[in-house]
């Protein structure tokens, strides 16, 4: 409801009780809700506007992937190959069970793992935008107080 809705209900109430001393609750409900209903219908609805499709220059760059992201790309294929190669008796692994493969291999050699990658997608991509840096308190030696 707009403004001036509101305006003409107010004074649509006003003007019931000036007219009724004495009056039910429920004659009081009816008539608020007929009169709602009636401004209600009065005010013409805005059309939303449908969002266009975006223009070529309107996306945002990506985000370089992580570091854990390149090593499931790296692993991922190499451990789907091994489970290919099973024969038909071995039962061969989902791809679930794959991805946990792939993150404890992950756990175990994550340090080295994401040295090693992220100077391959520095080599790679030539530029790389530092994040920018946290802002916020030093934490508070016990020896400074």
């Amino acid at each position: 409801m707009t403004a001036a809705n509101n305006e003409l209900l107010l004074s649509d109430i006003k003007q019931f009780f000036e007219e009724n001393e004495s009056f039910t609750k429920k004659d009081l409900v009816s008539f608020v809700s007929k009169s709602f209903d009636s401004h209600k219908t009065a005010a013409p609805r805005k059309k939303s506007v449908k969002q266009g499709k975006k223009e070529e220059g309107d996306e945002k760059p990506k985000r370089p992937p992580t570091a854990y992201q390149l090593f499931v790309k790296a692993t991922l294929p190499e451990l789907k190959a091994r489970e290919d190669a099973k024969g038909e008796g071995e039962e061969k692994l989902k791809q679930t069970e794959l991805i946990k493969e792939v993150a404890k291999m992950w756990k175990e050699q994550q340090t080295a793992v994401k040295e090693d990658l992220m100077l391959a997608v520095i080599d790679d991509e030539k530029t790389v935008e530092a994040a920018p840096k946290k802002r916020g308190r030093k934490p508070k030696n016990d020896d400074e107080k």
